[in-house]
């Protein structure tokens, strides 16, 4: 007799799961969907292969998995037969009310729940979004931690807990209302379909350009977006530390210099480069960079700066050394003399090389939003217009000058460690959050927040 070669599991006929009325569970996300079943047929991480088909580790992050695996989804999704209009629901980018390159939630990606949905097993997408901080319709405040030991409550492939238990033993999950199930079905799926319609509003304008790799996902886009008031996360307005925020608006007619716009638009270009090069500022960003130099030569303590040093800081603005000036007994350092801007004859170039790498990133990002699709230099007064160049040239500039004064700032550090007992020169870096907001297909305003990072470098 012939047999056919072994399998790992003989698939049988669909299975009725307990557990799988999902029309009883409006926008439940993957993670809900894998944690119903789990929980109901009592399964556990080493049965989901035969369960399901699908295999997973036990250091694996299911919420992670069942977020952003398209393959487990899939799997998942077949193995239980879930309609449609659900499984498009697993998409995170649906939630997001904006669109990116990068999944900006990734990097700190948890799982946060309400803890009157999940004693019922259910879980949304809805309550991932970090400008959320309540559900809607329990009015509970959302949380990442274990209600019992306040450690991250992660949903682990370990075999050793029951999916929803956390390490201490608290099991979140009480099988009874699991069963029976929610009793607000109708408010569930109107406040999901509100918000979710808000969500494409705002996709259809709005783009983000976040720094890659981003370090400060959650606490920037908590303060980056509003969704209706009823959505909305329970925030009073107060300054939140580490943050600085910089909109950027189209010039008025009269200040458009236009016969600059496109030329800067070219120079600007360079910021592609992966190594810092010289660069040719335009004026937008001359007339930021050559203050910053010069501001902080003068509070530099005594003997920082040699005579020719100090003349290359001052001498964008043409102004001279103060009197109380004691100049550092020294040969001139190329490092320190390359940092201000450079002028020879009516054009100015900058040395990008203390500006970091990330910011840089952002600021060709932007350039590459204003320029059409296979634009070359000449066509771009003609297919963007003078309030476009200059839009793009202003944020552009703006934020190569802030990068260009905190990096000024971590160099001199090195030099001179007296500027870390400063409490205004004190060198750190931030990554810039870049919100583009379009209106009748041009970008009509342009948002940076500057998130600061939690290490000072060294």
């Amino acid at each position: 007799m012939n047999y056919g070669p072994l399998q790992p599991y003989v698939p049988s006929t669909r299975r009725n799961f307990a557990g799988t009325h999902f029309e009883r569970w409006p926008f439940l996300s993957g993670i809900s969907a894998l944690l119903r079943v789990s929980r109901l047929n009592y399964y556990q991480s080493t049965d989901y292969r035969f369960a399901f088909g699908m295999t997973v580790r036990r250091i694996d992050d299911l919420n992670d998995l069942m977020t952003f695996s398209a393959k487990r989804k899939e799997q998942l999704a077949s193995a239980l037969s879930v309609p449609e209009d659900i499984v498009r629901s697993w998409n995170l980018g649906l939630w997001m009310p904006f669109t990116s390159s990068e999944d900006v939630l990734r990097h700190e990606y948890r799982f946060r729940y309400c803890p009157a949905c999940l004693a019922y097993g259910y879980h949304t997408l809805l309550q991932q979004a970090p400008w959320i901080d309540r559900c809607p319709w329990h009015r509970v405040r959302l949380r990442e931690d274990c209600m019992r030991c306040s450690k991250p409550l992660v949903m682990y492939g370990d075999a050793g807990y029951w999916l929803g238990t956390c390490t201490c033993g608290y099991d979140h999950i009480d099988r009874q209302k699991s069963i029976r199930g929610l009793g607000s079905i109708e408010q569930v799926a109107a406040e999901c379909q509100r918000y979710l319609a808000w969500a494409k509003e705002q996709r259809d304008t709005v783009r983000l350009i976040a720094p890659v790799p981003a370090t400060r996902d959650l606490t920037v886009l908590r303060n980056a977006f509003y969704p209706p008031m009823r959505l909305s996360s329970d925030r009073t307005g107060a300054h939140e530390p580490g943050l600085h925020t910089v909109c950027v608006k189209p010039t008025g007619p009269h200040r458009l210099d236009t016969e600059d716009a496109a030329a800067s638009f070219v120079k600007l270009s360079c910021l592609q480069e992966t190594r810092g090069v010289i660069m040719e500022a335009p004026g937008a960003l001359a007339r930021r960079v050559g203050p910053i130099a010069c501001r902080l030569a003068r509070r530099l303590p005594p003997a920082s700066l040699s005579d020719i040093e100090m003349t290359l800081f001052l001498n964008p603005l043409g102004v001279a050394a103060d009197r109380t000036f004691v100049p550092a007994r020294r040969r001139l350092m190329t490092e320190i003399a390359m940092l201000p801007l450079r002028s020879v004859g009516s054009r100015s170039f900058l040395d990008l090389h203390c500006i970091s790498q990330v910011t840089r990133q952002a600021g060709h990002r932007v350039l590459d939003d204003f320029r059409p699709v296979g634009a070359s230099a000449t066509d771009l007064y003609d297919l963007l217009g003078a309030d476009q160049l200059v839009l793009a040239r202003e944020a552009v500039s703006e934020v190569l000058a802030r990068g260009y004064s905190e990096g000024i700032r971590v160099v001199m550090g090195r030099l001179v460690p007296e500027l870390y007992a400063s409490q205004r020169d004190r060198p750190h870096l931030s990554e810039p959050w870049i919100i583009l907001k379009r209106k009748d297909g041009r970008v009509a305003s342009v948002r940076i927040v500057w998130a600061r990072l939690p290490r000072t470098p060294e």
